[in-house]
């Protein structure tokens, strides 16, 4: 799974109120579940184009 600590780490007060507010209106527990994993890698996603220094670092590494 894809980690669970970088995402309790964010202090963003308007993404947690979103997701609260998206989670919220669903009624069924499985709808809540796939749109909390779909948030969770939206959120997993972007976060991972606002660090192009660790990815231009698996990018331009040498083949062995």
């Amino acid at each position: 799974m894809f980690a669970k600590a970088r995402l309790a780490d964010l202090s963003i007060p308007e993404l947690e109120q979103s997701r609260a507010a998206v989670l919220n209106t669903l009624a069924s527990a499985q709808s809540r579940r796939g749109h909390q994993y779909a948030i969770e890698r939206f959120i997993e996603w972007y976060f991972g184009i606002l660090t192009p220094a660790e990815s231009s670092a698996q990018i331009d590494a040498p083949d062995p």
